[in-house]
C-alpha cells in the first residue's frame, strides 16, 4: 500500500493512477504544504517506489510560486498532461490560477 513515510509529516491529496507497459504510475498532491506533486511507480499496485517528483512550485515571481492546489493528470495517446491550479505569493494566496 502506498502511504507517506520517513520523517516527513505529509498526506496524500488529489491522485491519478495510470498503467503503462505493465507499470502503475501514481501522481498525487502533497498536503498540507502543497509544494509539489509526487510520482510513484509499482508493478503490482501494492508495493510502491517514489521516483522523481512530477512538479514543484514555480520559481520566485511565477504565477504558481506559493502553492499547488487541485491537480488532475490525463493521457492522450502517448502524451501525459498535468493540469493544476497554483497560488502566487504576490496574490497572498487569494487567487487560484
Amino acid at each position: 500500500m502506498y502511504a507517506g513515510g520517513g520523517f516527513s509529516d505529509w498526506e496524500i491529496g488529489d491522485i491519478d493512477v495510470f498503467v503503462q507497459n505493465g507499470v502503475y504510475h501514481l501522481f498525487h498532491l502533497i498536503i498540507p504544504n502543497h509544494d509539489y506533486i509526487a510520482h510513484a511507480i509499482s508493478t503490482d499496485g501494492i508495493s510502491w517506489r517514489r521516483v522523481d517528483n512530477a512538479l514543484f512550485v514555480g520559481h520566485p515571481g511565477a504565477w504558481d510560486d506559493d502553492m499547488l492546489w487541485t491537480m488532475h493528470a490525463t493521457r492522450r495517446g502517448n502524451l501525459y498532461y498535468l493540469f493544476y491550479t497554483g497560488l502566487a505569493i504576490r496574490d497572498r494566496g487569494m487567487i487560484q490560477k
